[in-house]
């Protein structure tokens, strides 16, 4: 079975302050990230140790089983300081005694927040930016009036991430796919695709939203498929490498997560602060279970939790929302609401349909991301989330539903 080790405090996240995320600066925080991994890391050093004697135990009982290491924060895990083993339950039970610094968790599944079709209302084979009906999504977060009125910001050099089930090559995403990646997780490594692809179609949705040629918000912005839900299905240990992949690409700057596990788990709150570490924005769907519900990492407060409105002006019926108890403190989720109820965006086929999620929410968030960096490359990750929250219009219900309202197009971009 695999575990992850996870350090309970991670002391690499104090390193750096908060500053604009530029390629060489993630070059040489990721440089020193490795030195700390490799010389100051008391967690990992004891987490080591542990494992070293489990061994040796192993084999002075001439016992036929593993004890496999699958990478470490020397190596592979530099920047979530995460171990990932294989092992069976006794010496996972062993581990799990002997760490203090630590906790040992078994991987687990973590899939695709599927959305719902739209009854009743599939989009015309060839929506335009000028159909309201169609596109009303574009017209609610004020980006079809900005572009009538002549703003021309298409998110043109800024990448986003997208960890789905992948991005089909279809006409709506011409030319925005810039690398495709999927997990290999045996060999422990991403293995780069020659073509772009969807195991599923719900990627390529989401993408579509993000950098479509006419539904998206960010048309001119590039994409970076990583395969990390094939079929719809994930797990943790995926999740962990897809995040420290991202972590090592010094071109991406949002990363847009559509998958959750169901619930808050204090175990995957050091995994949020990855990105977060090397200013890489993270923006994630909340959950389509309703009110009072909530879905991991979309509840954390490092990142931009997402939940869905309708084009009436009120929250989706089944947009999660509610508060969470962290360190004693209540926190709201989600930071805000983005259209998601029955959006039209691209289908895996190169057709259109509309959907409805808290999934189809966050890529529009991400959208709009990709067009303030386009502006302000320079803008640190507090002045991104800022500018995402600030702007949001309220719908005027409980923050559990709405968080700080429907985002906006910041007004700044028109100025």
């Amino acid at each position: 079975m695999r575990y992850l080790i996870i350090p309970r405090v991670d002391l690499a996240a104090l390193e750096f302050g908060g500053v604009a995320p530029q390629p060489a600066l993630r070059t040489r925080m990721r440089e020193k990230l490795h030195e700390f991994r490799v010389s100051h890391d008391q967690a990992h050093s004891t987490i080591k140790n542990a494992i070293e004697r489990e061994t040796r135990r192993l084999k002075s009982a001439g016992a036929q089983r593993i004890l496999r290491v699958l990478a470490s924060p020397e190596r592979q895990m530099i920047s979530t300081g995460i171990t990932v083993i294989e092992a069976d339950e006794t010496s996972a039970s062993n581990l799990g005694d002997e760490l203090t610094e630590a906790v040992l968790v078994q991987d687990d599944s973590m899939n695709l927040i599927a959305p719902l079709p739209a009854s009743g209302d599939i989009a015309a084979a060839q929506p335009t930016v000028g159909d309201g009906e169609t596109l009303w999504h574009l017209r609610q977060i004020g980006l079809e009036a900005a572009r009538k009125a002549g703003f021309a910001g298409t998110g043109h050099g800024v990448t986003a991430a997208v960890l789905d089930t992948g991005v089909a090559d279809v006409p709506e995403l011409a030319d925005r796919v810039v690398d495709a990646q999927e997990l290999d997780l045996d060999g422990w490594r991403t293995r780069k695709l020659d073509q772009t692809k969807d195991t599923h179609g719900h990627g390529t949705m989401v993408a579509g939203l993000i950098a479509g040629r006419t539904v998206g918000v960010a048309p001119g912005a590039s994409l970076v498929n990583v395969i990390m839900l094939p079929g719809s299905y994930g797990t943790l240990s995926g999740y962990v490498l897809a995040l420290e992949w991202v972590a090592s690409q010094t071109n991406i700057s949002v990363v847009n997560i559509s998958a959750g596990q169901s619930g808050f788990h204090p175990n995957m709150q050091i995994m949020t602060e990855v990105l977060r570490r090397v200013h890489v924005l993270t923006v994630s769907a909340i959950g389509n279970e309703g009110k009072d519900e909530t879905r991991s990492p979309g509840n954390y407060p490092n990142v931009i939790s997402v939940g869905a409105c309708n084009s009436s002006g009120g929250v989706w019926s089944r947009s999660g929302g509610g508060n969470v108890i962290l360190e004693g403190l209540t926190v709201t989720a989600p930071k805000l609401v983005a259209p998601g109820e029955a959006v039209t965006t691209c289908t895996k086929s190169g057709e259109f349909a509309a959907w409805s999620g808290t999934s189809l929410a966050a890529p529009i968030v991400t959208g709009l991301a990709c067009l303030l960096l386009e502006r302000w490359p320079d803008m640190t990750l507090a002045q991104l989330e800022a500018e995402l929250l600030d702007h949001a219009e309220s719908l005027d219900l409980p923050k559990d539903r709405q968080g700080a309202g429907r985002v906006m197009l910041s007004p700044k971009l028109l100025s």
